[in-house]
Order: structure tokens, then C-alpha cells, then sequence
């Protein structure tokens, strides 16, 4: 409540449509959208109104500048693309399925680094959202993914990695793990030792839940504790997932044992914090 209740004494100090924002203003105003979409139950109106007076300020700005003579200020692309990022969030937190389509197929024009960029800004925004809405979001970034997908060949190779791993990340939110686990071991075959990518795995396979996949979240968390020095705090973060897959999959005996030696090597289990997430395992 104080977090609104400030935003609303920094917006009500802005100018009021139809006077339009300067750059400054503009960025001020989105900055406050995004907590505004994160809140507890999300403030939609609020939101899509300064959206709307950004991008209207924005329009202003580039019909003065053409009548003017003078360039438009390059912070107002910016201003454009970061609005359109949070009106896409918006509708498909409204559930206007329909109407953030209508938006994609306007931006689908734009350059494939331009559209990524977006797409990576939406995967950004999208993972402070409740889970409705970023399921949601995920099928929108879906829809666009498979589109740039078409033109991957414009892309350099960073650029196709990083819309590999968006797509990733749409198919978690949306619950197409299955899609997601393949994309993601796909990515492992171009760098087999990327910790970061193997715990994302690893976190996709337990979350499905079915048999073969912890046994596979088990195998990943295993790998990954074999990259890291014995007794560290990764090594036995990864040694603490690899006890629950195993007591998710029913090896509460086996577990017992792994548990009891890791006790016996490292009695102070890395932190308090960590320590704590071990006594928590009912063995």
C-alpha cells in the first residue's frame, strides 16, 4: 500500500492528457507500470493509461519534430518499444488473447533484432507475473517465437541462442515442460558444461514430475554436482536436489545413506540457510 500510495504522488506530480510527457516523464511513468502490473491483484487500468499517454507523447514528439525540421529524440524509440512490451503484458493479463495478437502481427514488420529484443524484454517482465497471466504471456511469446523462427537466418548465432532460450522459457510458463526439456537439452549440446542451463533442466524435469522425469531431474543434478568442487556451496546445493529427486522418486533408503555420509563429510551443510533445507528432508 505504501509503494502505491507513492507512485501515486510521483504520477500526480506528471502532466495530465492531453499535455503530453517529456522523455524524462515518460520513462518515470513506465518505470511505474511495471510495479504497477506486479502488484497484488494487477492495477490494469492504471496501467494502460499511462501506457497510452507514453505512447501518445511519443506520437506527439514525432509529428513535432517532423513539422519542426528536427530530429526525433532517440529516447523516444526506446519509450515506444518498452510501451508496447507493457501493453502486450497488459492485455494478456486482461485475458485480451486477442487483441495482444492483433498487436504481434503489427510489430511482426519490424526488424528480427528489433522483434527479439521485444521478446526478450516480455520473457523479463513476464517472470514477475502471477502464474495465470505469465501462462498466458507464455503462449503469446509462443505465437512470436515460432514467427522469428522463420526468419532465424537473420540472426547471428548469440542473438538465435537467446531466442532458443525465450522459447525455453515460454513453454515453462505456458506448462509445455516436454517442449521446454527439449529445447533446453538442445541448447547442452552446443555447451555441454553450462551449469546455469543444466539446473534449469534439471528444475523443468522435477517439476513435470512423472517418473522418467525425476529420474532425469536426478541425473542433471547429479552431472551438475560433478562440475563443482566437493563440499562447496554449489556442490552441496546440488547434492540437496539430488536428495529430493531421489526422495520424490521413492529411494527414500538410498537417500537416507547419501544423506547420512554428506553429513558425516560436511556437518555445517554449507550455511544456516542450506543447513536447514537439509534437516527439513523427511528421511
Amino acid at each position: 500500500d505504501r509503494i502505491l500510495a507513492h507512485l501515486a504522488q510521483v504520477l500526480g506530480q506528471l502532466p495530465q492528457p492531453p499535455t503530453a510527457w517529456t522523455t524524462d516523464q515518460a520513462e518515470l511513468a513506465l518505470q511505474s507500470v511495471r510495479i504497477l502490473l506486479r502488484v497484488q491483484p494487477p492495477r490494469f487500468t492504471e496501467a494502460d493509461a499511462i501506457i497510452a499517454h507514453a505512447l501518445a507523447s511519443q506520437s506527439a514528439a514525432r509529428v513535432h519534430g517532423t513539422n519542426t525540421s528536427n530530429p526525433l529524440d532517440p529516447r523516444w524509440l526506446v519509450v515506444k518499444k518498452q510501451a508496447e512490451q507493457l501493453r502486450l503484458i497488459s492485455l494478456a493479463g486482461r485475458g485480451q488473447l486477442n487483441d495482444a495478437r492483433e498487436q504481434l502481427d503489427q510489430l511482426q514488420s519490424a526488424a528480427p533484432a528489433t522483434l527479439l529484443e521485444l521478446l526478450h524484454g516480455l520473457s523479463e517482465l513476464g517472470s514477475h507475473l502471477p502464474e495465470a497471466t505469465s501462462r498466458d504471456l507464455g503462449e503469446l511469446q509462443q505465437q512470436m517465437g515460432r514467427r522469428l523462427q522463420s526468419r532465424r537466418a537473420e540472426l547471428t548465432e548469440s542473438q538465435q541462442r537467446m531466442l532458443d532460450e525465450i522459447l525455453a522459457q515460454a513453454y515453462v510458463a505456458s506448462g509445455d515442460l516436454p517442449e521446454a526439456a527439449a529445447v533446453y537439452k538442445q541448447l547442452l549440446q552446443a555447451t555441454p558444461n553450462d551449469k546455469r542451463l543444466m539446473a534449469t533442466l534439471a528444475r523443468v524435469y522435477f517439476q513435470r514430475g512423472q517418473a522418467s522425469d525425476l529420474e532425469q531431474a536426478q541425473h542433471w543434478w547429479s552431472k551438475l554436482e560433478q562440475l563443482e568442487a566437493p563440499g562447496s556451496l554449489p556442490w552441496l546445493e546440488a547434492r540437496l536436489e539430488v536428495l529430493l529427486s531421489m526422495q520424490r522418486r521413492g529411494h527414500d533408503a538410498d537417500a537416507r545413506k547419501l544423506l547420512s555420509v554428506t553429513r558425516i563429510l560436511y556437518p555445517q551443510l554449507g550455511s544456516p540457510e542450506l543447513k536447514a533445507r537439509f534437516d527439513s528432508l523427511e528421511l
